[in-house]
């Protein structure tokens, strides 16, 4: 998070880091507990097979005796992400956990907004994650936060800001040129304030420019409103077995599945290399000990045309893992 500050410790009590375990468990993106055995991330932050979701976190680097480490068993990528093609939105993907999430002083589960639910220009909403605090510096250690005006999607698609980049299954936020998500902390969550004067999940970090804070080009999100039958639909759980073939074309699934740990022996895929054009897929950052700078990035090529496809380096595309189909065996827990 560019411009913000260091937030209260576990005031974001469903914020989560998925750690991926390349070799040896690094933090990378942000995530949301959504229910007890269910994590919401950006389907952009799924680059590995081996993942734990670390709850109750803070400070990266502290063991402060909140924390709680679960096991991913399940991936569920939403059916129409294409990270070639950022105007299509979709950048969201479900975690199944192992074992269920229990609820403590640290550890709550999210709320989430009602279908199709839309925020007014200007409503109040706080970014959360441990992403870089400014663009080519450091990663944060502790979980950072900044406030976030909601941008509504006439400005926002405007030519001078993000053009036809954008569209209403995306929320857009900031845009001031000072506060902004950065790399690393895609797939978290951001906040809004109910009517109630609770917290609603209203989005999920997906991109921005590669620069991070720059005006007019605000944060974008997934508008989880614009989601909730996938999730639900997902989220019950279906019965799942291991194959080691993609699903048939005639599948009614409504999700593309990724492996489980426990049945898949195929490498890692690589980590992907991403265009720092805009606009960009912001990197998961790898929070492994001892913290090292990331990687300086260049000047921003932030044209005020309208996006386009060929400003994005696809992502590579890796060896196809196995992928789960449903059988009448046990699966999930819903």
């Amino acid at each position: 998070v560019v411009g913000g500050e260091e937030a209260t410790p576990h005031r974001w009590k469903w914020q989560i880091s998925p750690v991926w375990d390349p070799d040896g468990f690094a933090h990378l993106c942000g995530g949301t507990i959504v229910s007890p055995y269910w994590v919401m991330t950006a389907a952009h932050c799924i680059i590995g097979k081996m993942y734990r979701v670390a709850l109750g976190e803070h400070d990266l680097y502290e063991d402060e005796g909140t924390e709680n480490y679960v096991d991913v068993n399940y991936i569920y990528l939403h059916p129409y992400w294409n990270p070639t093609d950022l105007t299509l939105g979709n950048d969201i993907a479900l975690l199944h956990l192992a074992d269920p999430v229990s609820e403590d002083s640290n550890i709550e589960i999210a709320t989430l907004p009602t279908p199709g639910d839309t925020l007014p220009s200007g409503h109040p909403c706080y970014i959360t994650g441990w992403g870089l605090i400014q663009a080519g510096g450091n990663a944060a250690i502790r979980l950072q936060e900044a406030l976030l005006p909601v941008v509504d999607h006439a400005t926002c698609s405007r030519d001078e800001w993000w053009g036809s980049g954008v569209n209403q299954r995306m929320i857009c936020a900031g845009g001031d040129g000072s506060k902004a998500g950065c790399h690393g902390d895609s797939g978290g969550p951001l906040n809004c304030e109910g009517t109630d004067g609770s917290w609603v999940v209203q989005g999920i970090v997906s991109f921005g420019p590669g620069t991070c804070n720059i005006y007019q080009k605000p944060t974008v999100f997934t508008r989880v409103s614009a989601y909730l039958d996938w999730i639900n639909e997902v989220r019950p759980g279906l019965s799942w077995s291991c194959v080691s073939s993609p699903l048939p074309p005639s599948s009614k699934s409504s999700a593309r599945l990724l492996q489980a740990p426990s049945c898949s022996t195929s490498p890692h895929p690589a980590h992907p290399t991403l265009s720092l054009s805009v606009p960009t897929l912001w990197n998961p950052i790898r929070h492994s000990l001892p913290l090292a700078p990331a990687p300086p990035l260049p000047p921003s090529r932030h044209a005020s045309r309208p996006y386009s496809s060929t400003t994005l380096q696809p992502l590579p595309s890796p060896n196809p893992p196995p992928l789960l189909i449903p059988t009448p065996s046990s699966g999930p827990n819903p």
